[in-house]
Formats: structure tokens, C-alpha cells, sequence
């Protein structure tokens, strides 16, 4: 390749290769978001079933229909 040709080329490669490197950190800081997201929901999750005595969702819903916490 000659040298004009590489001058040609570098500022488009440049820009391709910078928008696809913000699109993989975009990504990755979109993929950290949910899971921390997943976490915070699964541990408010497993405080409403501590606070509530029950086992699983089932029972939860059980023990809120019976307290009137929730309505048919």
C-alpha cells in the first residue's frame, strides 16, 4: 500500500474503529447496570419473603391474601 492510500484510509479507520469501541463499552456498562439491577431485585426479593415467614412466592402471596396486605 502506498503511502498516500494509508493517509487516505486512516482517518475512516480511525472512526470505525472509535465507534465500535463505544459501542462495546456502551454494552458493557448497559450489561452491568442489569445485573446489578437482577441483584438488587433478587435481595429485595429475599427480604420480603424473610419478612413475611414465607418459603416462596406461593406462600408469600398466601400469607399477604390472609393478612389483607393484598387484594383477590
Amino acid at each position: 500500500m502506498r503511502l498516500a492510500e494509508r493517509t487516505r484510509i486512516a482517518p475512516e479507520l480511525h472512526a470505525t474503529l472509535l465507534q465500535s469501541f463505544a459501542s462495546a463499552s456502551m454494552q458493557l456498562h448497559h450489561r452491568r447496570s442489569t445485573q446489578s439491577l437482577r441483584a438488587h431485585d433478587q435481595r429485595a426479593y429475599k427480604n420480603m419473603l424473610s419478612k413475611l415467614g414465607a418459603n416462596d412466592r406461593t406462600h408469600a402471596v398466601s400469607i399477604g391474601l390472609r393478612r389483607g396486605l393484598l387484594r383477590e
